[in-house]
């Protein structure tokens, strides 16, 4: 017998005790009681207790809450409010009577999404109300349709669009509207942390568009819930605006909660309407740090390499396992390997692709290697850099990996790339060199092309602490002496 149950078998004799002599009025309505959202997500779980009495009317009164925790107790207080029995006056004695209510988490849901309309109610009687709920952490699902909803195949036509909207986050998620029209017309909005500003205007295939905007308007997407969230904080949001002939929906998803297959929709809709260009500019000559960044459709990107950018081993051997491409490249020439070591957390992902025959010798079009993908998260990955390529070679900024070191400021890896021959006084194409590169830090400033920072620091610079005077010295010492 587990805890609710032995206070269900309490309760309920004291009620059969307390009510022995009196004429149980029956219930005639109530309404299901909802699990509070606050408990829900705080993982608050018990049993409430409450006494009442059955006035002449059938409403409970006096209600008293005789035990519980405070946010399920006052749900079940504000619940039994609600009821009404069907009373006799002539029968009936004020006598007091007790009521529990038990809320309790399932791990048997069923399903991903966590719908307030699918909580179960179990009404065992006039003594006992069970609540059953998802167990927090769930993914929500509301503002869902009662019926299934009929896609169409009728013709496309130049006023149809699909619109794509993304917020900003607590930190530098690109932020930006786009607008996909039936007769190829493509409206872009960025707001921030985009590298195209402002509203534009541009063409494409018309028969891309409409295949594109086609596929927003099946039964599976036009069924879908009208908003999904996660119990989490600072994540960002993409609402979806559908209005293609008849059809008209909008889709809110906060911090990737909607299934997965309509994200990769949304992420085809973005290829589609070319917005990597909006935000990151021409990917030939794309900054290698937005490598650290780039969770959003890029023309290229493989399945490979998006598991290797989140470090996803499991996925990776799978792909491997399936003969996944190891040396394809994206639009800026970047392979899965480069991926996996700018990663922050490797979790043994660059090591697998290593042995499953990964190039450390790539180089991309614009001059950046594999190593200083590496560097770019403050490692110096020895095993890179054997048999790997020149490590003082310049990408076309004239960036080195010890100049992507030097801008982490983390001393130990500047002293092992400088053992492994890396030099100080080679200077990028506006004359800096890895001590330039330094000592920015101080200033809350990065000297790496495409560095986005969240939050801008204003006034002089900070001194140097004891670690960056410990990498400044190091630096200094290996200028060749005059």
């Amino acid at each position: 017998m587990n805890h609710f149950s032995r206070i269900y078998v309490v309760v309920a004799l004291v009620a059969l005790l307390t009510c022995a002599s009196a004429q149980d009025p029956q219930l005639e309505f109530y309404q299901s009681p909802t699990y509070p959202l606050l408990a829900r997500l705080a993982r608050i779980a018990g049993t409430v207790v409450l006494s009442f009495t059955v006035d002449p009317n059938g409403k409970p009164s006096n209600i008293k809450i005789i035990s519980g925790h405070p946010l399920l107790s006052t749900s079940a207080k504000d619940n039994l409010s609600t009821w009404k029995f069907s009373v006799d006056p002539q029968d009936v004695q004020p006598g007091s009577r007790l009521l529990t209510f038990v809320f309790e988490f399932s791990e048997d849901w069923g399903d991903d999404y966590y719908d307030p309309k699918k909580e179960r109610v179990s009404f065992e009687g006039p003594n006992l109300v069970r609540v059953r709920t998802a167990p927090s952490g769930k993914l929500s699902a509301q503002d869902c349709p009662d019926s299934p909803i009929a896609g169409s195949n009728a013709p496309i036509t130049p006023l149809d669009f699909v619109k794509l909207a993304r917020t900003s986050c607590y930190g530098t998620c690109p932020s930006y509207e786009v607008a996909l029209f039936g007769d190829g017309a493509v409206v872009w909005q960025g707001y921030g942390f985009v590298d195209s500003i402002g509203e534009r205007k541009f063409q494409i295939a018309t028969s891309d568009a409409e295949k594109m905007i086609q596929r927003f308007r099946s039964t599976e997407v036009l069924g879908l819930c009208g908003n999904y969230s996660r119990s989490v904080t600072d994540s960002p949001s993409t609402t979806t605006i559908i209005n293609v002939s008849r059809a008209q929906k909008t889709i809110h998803d906060y911090a990737s909660s909607s299934p997965q297959w309509f994200r990769k929709l949304q992420d085809d809709l973005d290829s589609v309407a070319l917005t990597h260009q909006m935000r990151h500019g021409d990917p030939a000559t794309e900054p290698l740090v937005h490598i650290q960044e780039e969770y959003l459709s890029k023309p290229g990107m493989t399945a490979l390499m998006r598991a290797a950018a989140q470090s996803d081993l499991a996925a990776v051997r799978k792909l491997l396992a399936e003969g996944a491409r190891i040396e394809a490249v994206d639009a800026s020439g970047w392979t899965a390997l480069m991926y996996a070591a700018a990663a922050y957390s490797t979790n043994g992902v660059v090591e697998e692709l290593l042995r499953a025959g990964a190039n450390r010798n790539h180089i991309s079009p614009f001059g950046d290697t594999v190593l200083m993908a590496s560097a770019l998260q403050g490692s110096f990955d020895k095993d890179l850099a054997k048999g790997g390529p020149d490590i003082n070679a310049q990408n076309h900024d004239g960036v080195t990996v010890l100049m992507l070191l030097a801008a982490t400021g983390r001393g130990d890896e500047i002293r092992a790339a400088l053992r492994f021959g890396a030099k100080t006084t080679i200077k990028d194409q506006s004359g800096r060199t890895a001590l330039d590169y330094l000592d920015a830090i101080p200033c809350h400033k990065s000297l790496i092309r495409g560095h986005k920072q969240f939050m801008e620091i204003t006034g002089p610079c900070s001194s140097l602490d004891k670690n960056l005077r410990k990498a400044r010295s190091l630096l200094l010492s290996a200028f060749p002496k005059k």
